[in-house]
């Protein structure tokens, strides 16, 4: 079986998709704008052929790599990337190239929240009510429907990037000023647990494999908040949450994709569908499965792929539990005291590359649209800010292939939601931002400093009042 698989350098630890089908028998076919030569040695030879674009996002250059695979393989017969980030572009080629899957008649429900609600709705759940509001006045009666507070977000869009909670007439006002041209849609809040329905489907659309998050806060509140962050897979699935979930997977009738699900479970014990992503959960978490359930996600999913079967064997033997901590906070264990103390417990431990990403919102001030250094603070709110995972490791690649271990990158968030990219500066003035935002660079900076030279603490002269 012919498979290719879109970026597969990207999330870093998505490369195991790729040993899997390998391991399973499938000719491997990798399409990215990434070098070869900076992929990752496993992940190279995980690959039977490879065809690197200048841009994902240009379809023509993605279409002359399958063209050129097909001309030397044959009929492609499987493609996928497992990122939310390419499924509107997965979705074109298996309809341009006849390939199964999520095609682009399908995409809709699967990337518009307002068409979810209308599939969750279709199968006898409980969303929260929203509305795709584009105007003020729209808005605004929505308001006083539900009453504050709302959430506002993308109708598409990836993550907590770009969300507002809005508590007051304030609030609205200025998000109408700084919200993107792209239309919006407001849901009434709905406080509660957040809870997830994770797992894989097969060819025939039985669930094979099934888990659940339990979160220790709102990943909106992590994003816009600085909170930190815990989430844990546990032993069992309440039933509920099975019952739900499993609704969920037949309205959008998957077949042979992992799927992650996200719910609240209300202060009351109800269930509310959010939002559906066709992909696994992201960072850690993938790996978590595997450490909780004794067992190879990466390669079960290639075997439901390739050989239309799952072999594994699921006990769940094991609870998991993530856990981050931000720079910059005093925490009663330190690091070394947290390693420590139980390492008897930790499976894995590692320190991310930060990334501290600031919003300075030029255009709601008629000084600097065309210029934000043409400073107007007081109109211009600058906010810590959630790029999505693709922009922030493109941003951290650079910083590594130029050799370096800061830099200030410039980047434009244009109306139909592209970032391009300006320029970076290996000796970017941050401190300004650190103060409008809070975002610890200062501390993540002095981290980077080896033990010795931080513990060496300068003295200065005394200056007297004649100096």
């Amino acid at each position: 079986m012919n498979v290719v698989f879109l970026s597969p350098h990207f999330p870093p630890n998505w490369y195991r998709f790729v040993i899997g089908l390998r391991d399973v028998g499938a000719n491997t076919l990798g399409i990215a704008d990434a070098s070869w030569e900076s992929l990752r040695p496993e992940l190279r030879d995980s690959l039977d052929d490879y065809y690197r674009v200048d841009d994902l996002a240009n379809y023509d250059q993605v279409v002359r790599a399958m063209g050129w695979f097909i001309s030397r393989h044959g009929r492609i017969e499987r493609l996928d990337s497992l990122n939310e980030h390419w499924l509107e572009l997965e979705a074109d080629l298996r309809t341009d190239f006849n390939i199964p899957g999520i095609t682009r008649a399908q995409i809709g429900p699967i990337k518009r929240k307002s068409l979810m609600k209308r599939k969750f709705i279709g199968a006898g759940l409980e969303p929260a009510r929203g509305r795709v509001c584009k105007t003020p006045r729209a808005l605004a009666s929505f308001v006083r429907e539900v009453g504050y507070p709302i959430v506002a977000k993308p109708d598409v869009g990836v993550g907590a990037a770009r969300t507002y909670k809005l508590e007051s007439d304030e609030q609205l006002e200025r998000y109408v000023l700084e919200k993107l041209p792209v239309d919006y849609i407001a849901e009434e809040y709905v406080p509660g647990e957040i809870m997830t329905y994770d797992g894989l489907v097969d060819r025939d659309g039985a669930i094979v494999f099934d888990s659940t998050l339990v979160y220790s806060t709102g990943v909106m509140e992590s994003v816009n908040e600085q909170r930190d962050l815990y989430y844990w897979i546990p032993r069992e699935i309440p039933d509920d949450v099975q019952a739900v979930g499993r609704a969920m997977a037949r309205a959008f009738d998957l077949r042979e994709r992992p799927f992650h699900f996200e719910l609240f479970r209300t202060p009351d014990g109800r269930l509310v569908p959010l939002e559906v992503n066709m992909r696994p959960p992201g960072g850690l978490t993938v790996d978590m499965f595997n450490f909780a359930n004794d067992f190879d996600f990466y390669r079960e999913w290639a075997n439901v792929v390739v050989r239309g079967r799952f072999d594994a064997v699921i006990t769940r033997p094991f609870a998991a539990l993530y856990v981050s901590r931000r720079d910059g906070r005093d925490y009663a264990l330190t690091h070394d005291e947290v390693l420590h103390e139980f390492a008897p417990l930790i499976v894995a431990d590692t320190r991310m590359d930060r990334v501290f990403a600031a919003a300075i919102h030029s255009q709601t001030s008629h000084h600097t649209r065309l210029d934000w250094r043409r400073y107007d603070l007081v109109r211009t709110p600058i906010e810590p800010f959630s790029l999505p995972p693709d922009v922030s490791e493109r941003c951290l690649a650079l910083v590594r292939r130029l050799g370096l271990r800061y830099g200030a990158i410039d980047l434009v968030l244009t109306p139909d939601d592209r970032f391009v990219f300006l320029e970076i500066n290996p000796n970017g003035q941050y401190l300004w931002i650190e103060q409008a935002t809070g975002l610890p660079i200062s501390e993540a900076l002095a981290d980077l400093l080896p033990a010795e030279d931080r513990a060496c603490q300068p003295t200065l002269p005394e200056l007297s009042d004649a100096d």
